[in-house]
C-alpha cells in the first residue's frame, strides 16, 4: 500500500512537470547541523531573507539575496559560512545531469531520540541515491536499508519529485520536516520518526505581500502537506496526516510560526466531506478524554512558536525562542500545551573564519496551561489510540509524552569546515510512571553525553560520534549504562 500510494504521487508530480527558470533544486533538507548553523548566521547578517524555522527551506529563498550582497565586506566567519552554503547549492550547469550519492552509518546502539542532526535509525543505515534537476522539475530516488538485531527494512526515505509552479513547489515523496526554532526537538513536526509518504505545497520565495493590508507580515512562508500513516501500528489502518504551517517576519530577525496537524480517516472511520469540514473548522475534538460519546472527527495538534535574534556586541549574537503546542481545543483555540524554550549564542573564534555556537533548551510534554498539570494527554488520543506516532516513534518531541528534558550543545566550525560538537541531555521520561510513552513504559531519568566531529575529506564527509548514557529505557529499579559509537560516511558523485 505504501509503495503504491507514494509511487502514484511521484508519477503525478512528474507528469505535471513544466519548463522553467528555477535557480536550483528545491530545498535545503533537515538534518544538516552545519548548514542550519550557517543559514542562521547568514540570516542574522541580512544575507538570507524570510523564515528559517520550517525545514526543508527552498534554495530559491536562500539564494534570492546572496547575489545582491555578494560584494559586501563580511567578517571572516560569516564569509566562510557563505562559502559553505554556496558550495552546497545546486548549480545551473548541472541541470539535466544525474547526480549520484551514497550514505552509510553504523552504530552499536542507535540513539534513543533524534535532535535536528541526522543519525542512524538502526545499527546499519545505508542508502544510495540518484537525483536529477531539469530547471523547474527535480526528482530523486533514494533506496536505503535499515536493520538491527530485531528486523530489517528497505526504505525510500529521502525520495521525492517536485515541480515549480510559479512561486510554489508541488512535491511528493518521503521527506523529513522540522517545524520550529529549537534544535533539540519540535513539539509538533520533527524528524524524530521516519518520514511517511506525503504530497505537499510550499512557497519558494517568501517575498512579502504587496497589498498594504498584509504587507505588515513581512516575508512569509506557507507549507501544507497530506500524508499517509501506512505503518502497522495504527489503531485504524492508513489514516491521513495533514500538516499546515504559516511563518512570517513582521520585523527583521523576528519570526513567528503557526502550525497545525490533523490525523483523520482510516479504516472503519468516517471520511466524508462533513468529517473533513468539522476537522478543518475545529472545535469538535473537545477535551480529548477517554469518552466514546464525543463526536471527535480527528486527532489534532496546533500551536505557535516565536524566535528573535539580535546582536549583543559587534561579534556576539543571541537568539531566544519558544514553541507551544496544544493537544486539545477549547472555544476553537488550542490548550493543554507542551512546549520547548531555548537560547543560543554564536560568534567568531579568532580571525581566520572559525565560529562557535552554544545552545541551551528545556522541553516539557506534561500538559500545562490547563486546570493544573495533566498527564497522559500530549500525543495520545481517545479514538486514535496509537497516538501521534509513526513506526513506533513520536512525530513531535523525541521523548514522547509526559517527559521533561534539558539539552545543552556546543558547536565549533574551524576554518576548513570541520565541525566539532559536544552535547549533554538530562531526560526525565514518562514522569508519572503510567500512561502511554513509546520510549519507556516506566519512569526513567537518563543523562546522555555526546561528542563528535564531521570532517570534510577527499573521499567524502566522515562523521564520528561517541555517546554515553547512564541508564536505559524500560529498566525500572536499576541503573544500566551504555556506551555507543556511530560512524558515518557520505559522498556525492
Amino acid at each position: 500500500m505504501r509503495q503504491f500510494w507514494a509511487g502514484a504521487v511521484l508519477s503525478l508530480v512528474l507528469s505535471t512537470a513544466i519548463s522553467g527558470t528555477a535557480a536550483a533544486s528545491p530545498w535545503a533538507e533537515a538534518g544538516d547541523r552545519q548548514l542550519r548553523n550557517d543559514i542562521e548566521l547568514l540570516a542574522r547578517n541580512g544575507l538570507v531573507r524570510g523564515p528559517i524555522t520550517a525545514w526543508p527551506i527552498p534554495w530559491k529563498q536562500i539564494t534570492s539575496r546572496l547575489s545582491v550582497d555578494y560584494s559586501r565586506d563580511l567578517p571572516p566567519h560569516v564569509q566562510r559560512a557563505l562559502d559553505r552554503v554556496q558550495a552546497k547549492m545546486p548549480r545551473e550547469e548541472d541541470f539535466g545531469r544525474p547526480k549520484l550519492g551514497v550514505e552509510a552509518r553504523g552504530t552499536n546502539r542507535a540513539k534513543i531520540g533524534r535532535d535536528f542532526g541526522d543519525a542512524a535509525r538502526d545499527k546499519a543505515d545505508v542508502a544510495a541515491s540518484a537525483e536529477i534537476n531539469w530547471g523547474a522539475t527535480s526528482a530523486r530516488l533514494k533506496v536505503g536499508y535499515q536493520g538491527d538485531d530485531t528486523g530489517d527494512n528497505l526504505t525510500l526515505d529521502g525520495s521525492y519529485a517536485a515541480v515549480a509552479l510559479g512561486n510554489w513547489a508541488l512535491y511528493g515523496g518521503w521527506l523529513d520536516h522540522w517545524w520550529g526554532p529549537a534544535w533539540s526537538s519540535s513539539t509538533i513536526v520533527s524528524s524524530n520518526s521516519r518520514p511517511m509518504p506525503r504530497a505537499g505545497l510550499m512557497r519558494l520565495d517568501p517575498r512579502p505581500f504587496e497589498t498594504p493590508w498584509l504587507s505588515w507580515l513581512g516575508p512569509w512562508q506557507f507549507n501544507v502537506f497530506l500524508g499517509l500513516l501506512d505503518d502497522d501500528e495504527q489503531t485504524y489502518s492508513n489514516p491521513y496526516y495533514v500538516g499546515m504551517r504559516l511563518t512570517f517576519n513582521p520585523i527583521q530577525n523576528l519570526e513567528i510560526g503557526l502550525s497545525r496537524t490533523i490525523m483523520i480517516c482510516g479504516a472503519r472511520r468516517p471520511c466524508d466531506l462533513k468529517t473533513w469540514g468539522k476537522a478543518l473548522v475545529g472545535g469538535f475534538n473537545l477535551d480529548n478524554p477517554m469518552n466514546p460519546d464525543q463526536q471527535d472527527p480527528s486527532n489534532q495538534l496546533a500551536g505557535f512558536d516565536i524566535r528573535y535574534a539580535f546582536a549583543l556586541s559587534d561579534t556576539l549574537n543571541m537568539a531566544v525562542y519558544g514553541q507551544m503546542t496544544g493537544e486539545d481545543e477549547k472555544d476553537f483555540y488550542p490548550f493543554k500545551f507542551g512546549g520547548v524554550a531555548g537560547v543560543s549564542l554564536d560568534g567568531p573564534w579568532g580571525e581566520d573564519g572559525a565560529a562557535w555556537r552554544i545552545i541551551a533548551e528545556y522541553s516539557d510534554t506534561v500538559a500545562f496551561l490547563s486546570p493544573g498539570r495533566q498527564y497522559n494527554v500530549m500525543y495520545n488520543h481517545s479514538r486514535y489510540a496509537s497516538g501521534y506516532r509513526y513506526q513506533g516513534d513520536s512525530m513531535g518531541d523525541r521523548w514522547d509524552s509526559d517527559s521533561k528534558a534539558i539539552y545543552l550543545s556546543g558547536l565549533f566550525t574551524d576554518k576548513d569546515g570541520w565541525t566539532y560538537r559536544l552535547g549533554y541531555q538530562r531526560a526525565r521520561i514518562n514522569v508519572d510512571n503510567a500512561g502511554i510513552n513509546h520510549v519507556s513504559t516506566n519512569y526513567e531519568k537518563i543523562n546522555i553525553f555526546e561528542t563528535g566531529v564531521e570532517a570534510l575529506t577527499p573521499i567524502g564527509i566522515i562523521g564520528v560520534e561517541l555517546r554515553y548514557q547512564d541508564d536505559k529505557p524500560n529498566t525500572p529499579g536499576r541503573k544500566d549504562g551504555a556506551a555507543a559509537i556511530e560512524v558515518g560516511w557520505s559522498k556525492p558523485f
